[in-house]
């Protein structure tokens, strides 16, 4: 453990301070976040939450940036985790069905927290790449869903579509890599494909981009989810509300 006595195994009572602040910080920020946007996080405002000065912000955080990589690695940490345990309450249920039920409350979650899950795409991929805690993370995150896909279409048994493997080798490698999925080619594919439709619709609404549809933004995400599920060979019952 680092920073713990290598005698006792414990964290020195300082490291637990530290930690323990830093954590306080993550979740004042969060709230700046969840309240006022993007716009409104800034390191006068969150120690002014906390009742800090800015000087003292920044033992824990170097700049701006560092607190915001820290906020998004803590937002993409509870998306994983809201969605392990619908897959782990779900396991009694079929494969397909579950990638519904995970599709489903990706998005009410990220409709019930707009401006954390936002801020979670403001990292450039360039910048991401130097920052392999917050990289892995997203890969987590992604983990979830493409271990479920990669089942189901294991199940399935059936031949993928002809173009499901029209990917640049190269990424469809780096992919299985960074998911550690023992599967071919197509199926990596076939998912990428998938989730960037998935995931597509369900940040361009808590971006705002679907206002022109009202109300009525959920039918779309709900046709896409149909549309994707006529794709894989799915179950009608899959779909169930």
């Amino acid at each position: 453990m680092v920073g713990s006595n290598a005698a006792t195994g414990r964290v020195p009572w300082r490291e637990r301070v530290r930690l323990t602040v830093t954590k306080d910080i993550v979740l004042a920020a969060r709230r700046r976040v969840a309240v006022d946007g993007i716009e409104g996080l800034t390191i006068r405002a969150v120690s002014r939450d906390l009742g800090m000065s800015s000087p003292a912000m920044y033992r824990y955080f170097r700049s701006l940036e560092d607190l915001t990589d820290a906020i998004v690695l803590d937002v993409l940490d509870e998306m994983t985790g809201m969605l392990d345990a619908v897959v782990d309450q779900s396991a009694g249920e079929e494969t397909a069905r579950r990638i519904v039920l995970a599709s489903r409350a990706l998005r009410r979650w990220a409709l019930d927290h707009a401006f954390e899950f936002q801020l979670t795409m403001v990292t450039p991929p360039t910048a991401e790449a130097a920052k392999p805690r917050l990289s892995d993370a997203r890969y987590r995150f992604g983990k979830v869903f493409a271990g479920l896909f990669a089942r189901f279409l294991g199940e399935r048994g059936e031949p993928l579509p002809e173009d499901s493997a029209a990917l640049l080798p190269e990424t469809i490698s780096e992919f299985r890599r960074r998911m550690e999925l023992p599967v071919p080619d197509s199926t990596i594919a076939l998912f990428l494909r998938c989730w960037v439709r998935l995931y597509g619709v369900i940040c361009m609404e808590v971006m705002g981009q679907l206002q022109f549809l009202g109300d009525r933004a959920g039918e779309l995400f709900e046709a896409e989810l149909r549309s994707l599920a006529d794709l894989l060979g799915m179950p009608e019952h899959a779909l169930a509300r």
